[in-house]
């Protein structure tokens, strides 16, 4: 395994590889999660119950998102929303395994150990109002949240950014979700360092390639990293990415991702997740 992907492997074991099943199939991507300025104007987009109207009753979609919701903090709805998410996972993961031939379920079904009770206590009512709690989080710019917001797709729907691309609503939420993105690798987020470097590193479905900036959340991300083998590695992406465009535009980034380190957080130590 070389280096760059031994670096990889560490950030997807970190923040999970969904994004690249669902966002970039012809290019490598990793994940990330991310501390965001509640600055960025939000957008009207269709709400939680609206993405999931395909899964769920339509007098559940309906149904106004519960009370308790305006109650929570920022940091509450994220939590509320990865338990809900699990669940999510759950529902999607038992579908597919129902069209698999019994004979062949066995090794799924060992995967999927600990799965049992995500759902336990959950109602479909609940599990529509996961969206509108992640965009509470997000919106409050809750370490982590983006990259889970980028990970659920446009409205709930991962497979828009490549079904509907021309799509106004899908093109709205791609610039608010890469401005937020890169919101979060500039305040030091390592899950968005990590994904920010790797979709600017080629095009893709969701940015297009643009290497300066690879280079600034790689060289920002290995500054960030704990682990001596994560430097080392993430140095020499930022050599190999250097070799590809003039001396002074590396130069230039290097020293923004360098710069970034030292705004956001205290040199060799980890950022927020």
């Amino acid at each position: 395994m070389n280096s760059k992907a031994a670096l990889i492997s560490v950030i997807v074991v970190a923040v999970g590889a969904a994004f690249a099943v669902h966002y970039m199939p012809s290019s490598p991507v990793t994940v990330k999660g991310d501390g965001v300025a509640a600055a960025t104007p939000s957008l009207q987009l269709p709400t939680a119950q609206e993405t999931v109207s395909k899964a769920l009753p339509t007098a559940v979609v309906a149904s106004a998102p519960s009370s308790a919701l305006v109650s929570l903090t920022a940091q509450g709805a994220y939590e509320r929303y990865s338990r809900l998410h699990a669940c999510a996972e759950k529902r999607a993961f038992d579908a597919r395994i129902s069209q698999v031939p019994s004979e062949s379920r066995a090794g799924m079904q060992a995967a999927a150990r600990g799965m049992e009770k995500a759902c336990d206590g959950i109602t479909d009512q609940q599990l529509a109002e996961r969206l509108t709690l992640l965009r509470q989080a997000v919106d409050a710019g809750v370490p982590g949240a983006i990259s889970k917001w980028i990970q659920e797709g446009p409205f709930g729907d991962p497979t828009a950014l490549e079904s509907r691309p021309d799509d106004p609503l899908v093109v709205e939420w791609k610039k608010e979700a890469v401005e937020k993105l890169k919101q979060g690798a500039d305040a030091g987020s390592r899950s968005a360092l990590a994904m920010s470097a790797q979709l600017f590193e080629s095009d893709g479905l969701l940015t297009s390639r643009d290497v300066p900036s690879a280079i600034k959340y790689w060289t920002a991300l290995g500054e960030l990293s704990d682990k001596p083998a994560t430097n080392k590695n993430a140095q020499t992406i930022v050599r190999g990415l250097s070799s590809q465009v003039p001396a002074e535009v590396a130069r230039k980034a290097i020293s923004e991702g360098q710069d970034l380190v030292k705004k956001c957080c205290e040199l060799g130590k980890s950022g927020p997740q």
